[in-house]
């Protein structure tokens, strides 16, 4: 249970380090385009491919969790292929939880981080495009 703990912490830290240095690039980014449709793009975009990397990363944490450390946590079987890690790293991050397997556990220790981190995660991201396009001299540039 302690080494499901620690390395969810640890993989949560570094995904939000990450989240945080990339809407820093998002932001500067989108300072490229005046107005329209190719700012408003740019940013979501940049958005959805850092919540897919974040994604990804989940599901690598999973397999170095099951296949690597060997901690278990699932009633029915598990169909062990990237898919499978992936679609559970996706819907904990998205906090769908709609699992084919019940998770127990220490995996479901891990499933919860990624849940937390995820809703934590989306919404960072949810305010910082509303930031971003709530400003004035956006609202100056869309008039123009």
């Amino acid at each position: 249970m302690v080494i499901a703990i620690l390395g969810s912490f640890l993989m949560a830290l570094i995904v939000i380090a990450f989240h945080y240095y990339s809407l820093r690039a998002v932001t500067f980014l989108s300072q490229q385009f005046n107005k329209g449709f190719k700012r408003n793009f740019t940013v979501v975009a940049c958005i959805f491919f850092i919540h897919c990397i974040e994604i990804a990363w989940f599901a690598f944490d999973l397999y170095l969790a099951y296949e690597v450390l060997g901690l278990r946590g699932f009633e029915n079987t598990f169909t062990k292929n990237a898919q499978a890690y992936l679609h559970l790293s996706a819907s904990s991050f998205t906090t769908l939880g709609a699992f084919s397997s019940s998770p127990t556990g220490n995996i479901a220790l891990i499933l919860d981080m990624i849940s937390l981190t995820g809703f934590t995660m989306l919404t960072w991201s949810a305010t910082h495009y509303y930031s971003i396009f709530s400003r004035k001299n956006y609202a100056e540039d869309l008039k123009q």
